[in-house]
């Protein structure tokens, strides 16, 4: 990984987060049912740690608590998978991200690793 990579995940979020704050501030975020992010099983954390359901995507970002190979991120929301994507190598120190359909939110999310 290259010093550019970090520090460009790492001004990637803040500026979601800072527009997001904004918007907030501004009392221009729709009031709509949102769902809980959590990760577990080598997942360190997930952000955002709330998602608003409706339509579009939401990108989430991720990072992992060890290296790992050959590993499968797994996002699920109840009884329903919503992704399962195999990644050849997760390192802590890279922010992994991944998109899903707000429209297929039902309830909380979990983000985790099957290995």
């Amino acid at each position: 990984m290259r010093p550019a990579d970090s520090s460009s995940n790492v001004s990637q979020e803040a500026e979601i987060a800072g527009r997001a704050a904004a918007r907030y501030a501004r009392g221009e975020l729709p009031r709509v049912e949102k769902a809980e992010v959590f990760a577990s099983d080598g997942v360190r954390y997930a952000l955002p740690q709330r998602v608003s359901k409706g339509e579009g995507k939401v990108k989430l970002f991720f990072r992992v608590d060890n290296v790992y190979k050959s590993a499968r991120l797994v996002v699920e929301c109840g009884d329903k998978q919503l992704l399962n994507k195999k990644f050849q190598v997760l390192a802590p120190g890279e922010m992994g991200s991944v998109e899903i359909e707000r429209s297929d939110i039902t309830g909380d999310i979990s983000v985790r690793l099957e290995r």
